[in-house]
């Protein structure tokens, strides 16, 4: 069934989809730094730019409204909160379940052009795993929270190496985007059960055992990066694991670098002299420790 599913989503998330969204990503982005320029300083990027340009990307492929960025706000940071009591878990759910559903209701008699008709118009509907309100609420947690924090942690990266942020062109910035998702591994690790017994590393798996995967050490492997350790936008050895593999590739991969290729693009154009006001020195500040991903929790500057 979840490969069934995933068929029917991959167009919605295919380069060929999201270069057609890219204009609306541009003006998004370029209204939001607009904003910011406004801003007394120094302005966090996280709340001002970051959070509000990752929801404006999920909007337009679930067709939702800005008015409703600040509930999708609060839902996402529940689900992703290491220490989120059970129960708001459950109450956020339930008001996250019961959105979605009524989006579509609303399609089911009006279709628009966006991933909940085409999601009815595939046949999805009823309860249980094609139930399509739990599949746009699934997207709509995994995918605004994961964007948000590979952008926030790949810009302090950035921002940490001021001489490698200057020396950006139009050219270095996909290289910039995938090295930055290397070096931060926003989902820093998984947890899957065998499906058969295996040997891994001299250590024998059984079949249905719980076997945790770590993402982060796999984009720091030396064996496969050189200087691994190192930030570098100009590195060419970029095969990582950082949006997963395969069949189970992340759908929102696309979606993810184009729009942080977006605001590099503009953010440094628009303030060339952009740089920190708290340096990676009070790092573990900046963390947010509370959520179960790799990203930041604030995001000073100043220009």
């Amino acid at each position: 069934m979840h490969t069934e599913i995933r068929k029917k989503l991959v167009p919605e998330f295919r380069a060929r989809r999201i270069t057609e969204l890219r204009p609306s990503l541009e003006m998004t982005v370029a209204s939001l730094l607009e904003g910011l320029s406004r801003e007394q300083r120094p302005v966090d990027l996280v709340t001002c730019l970051i959070r509000p340009a990752a929801y404006g990307a999920l909007s337009h492929i679930l067709g939702t409204t800005v008015a409703d960025h600040v509930a999708f706000d609060r839902w996402s940071r529940t689900f992703q909160g290491r220490r989120t009591p059970s129960a708001v878990k459950r109450r956020d759910g339930a008001e996250l379940m019961a959105f979605m559903r009524r989006i579509i209701a609303e399609r089911t008699g009006n279709p628009c052009e966006d991933l909940p008709s085409r999601l009815i118009g595939h046949g999805f509907g009823g309860v249980g795993p094609k139930d399509p309100a739990s599949i746009l609420a699934t997207i709509a947690s995994g995918g605004y929270e994961t964007t948000s924090s590979l952008i926030s942690t790949g810009l302090l990266a950035l921002l940490a190496h001021p001489s490698q942020a200057a020396a950006l062109d139009d050219a270095m910035i996909a290289s910039a985007v995938q090295e930055a998702a290397r070096y931060v591994a926003v989902i820093p690790a998984l947890d899957r059960i065998a499906s058969a017994e295996a040997q891994v590393g001299g250590a024998v798996v059984g079949e249905g055992d719980l076997v945790r995967v770590s993402i982060a050490a796999t984009t720091r492997d030396a064996r496969e990066f050189s200087d691994a350790d190192i930030f570098d936008v100009q590195r060419r050895d970029l095969r990582h694991l950082g949006f997963g593999y395969g069949s189970h590739h992340c759908l929102g991969r696309n979606i993810a670098e184009t729009l942080f290729e977006i605001i590099i693009r503009q953010l440094f154009l628009r303030f060339p002299s952009i740089s920190l006001v708290e340096w990676p020195s009070v790092g573990r500040e900046l963390m947010n420790s509370g959520s179960l991903l790799h990203s930041a929790r604030r995001l000073l500057v100043t220009w």
